[in-house]
């Protein structure tokens, strides 16, 4: 159970609310702006136009959720990643074994020097942000990806350390239609919570 309640749709007025019942805006409906905002900002991020792919946005959505133990947003993205790539004929032993990569530092392995590169910004970003130098960016720059992609990447992993933050720091668990097929060991993760 989560941390604190999950206030009723029927208390946020009608034109507040959100076609969604996922758990991570579920809690946010004590402050319905809050919700609609966060709703709106990750619409644009995951699904809005970006120089990013949308398997290249799902990586960074699992790599930076990984680096922060958050099971909830593994296991969310995760679906995600697996949808596109059962789209493109891959097998769901393929898939996983994909999945486990972009949580051990075995990215490049399984997608390419670019998705490697992306995953180590996405970590140290995440883990020692104060750590980031022009140096990193000129490192993704070297592997092909424009300002608008930097840009983009930053803003996704930014944005996944602050959702992160929210489910974990208030105990959302996950949906009961997302747990099927999943458990906290699914994929291989030292210590995840």
């Amino acid at each position: 159970m989560a941390f604190i309640s999950y206030s009723s749709a029927d208390l946020i007025p009608v034109s507040q609310r959100i076609n969604d019942d996922d758990n991570i805006l579920k809690i946010h409906r004590v402050h319905p702006r809050v919700m609609k905002l966060h709703h709106e900002l990750y619409l644009e991020l995951m699904h809005g136009d970006s120089a990013l792919t949308p398997i290249q946005r799902e990586l960074v959505a699992i790599r930076v959720s990984a680096d922060n133990q958050c099971h909830y947003w593994i296991v969310h993205h995760s679906r995600g990643l697996k949808k596109l790539l059962n789209a493109q004929g891959l097998s769901d032993q393929e898939i996983d074994l994909k999945i486990s990569s972009i949580m051990s530092d075995g990215a490049e392995y399984e997608f390419g020097k670019l998705e490697s590169k992306m995953m180590q910004y996405a970590t140290k970003l995440s883990l020692t942000p104060s750590e980031i130098l022009e140096t990193d960016v000129v490192e993704l720059r070297n592997s092909g990806m424009t300002d608008l992609a930097i840009h983009d990447l930053c803003s996704i992993v930014a944005y996944f350390n602050f959702v992160n933050r929210i489910a974990n720091g208030l105990g959302v668990e996950l949906e009961r239609w997302s747990i099927a097929g999943f458990s906290k060991t699914h994929y291989v993760f030292p210590n995840l919570r």
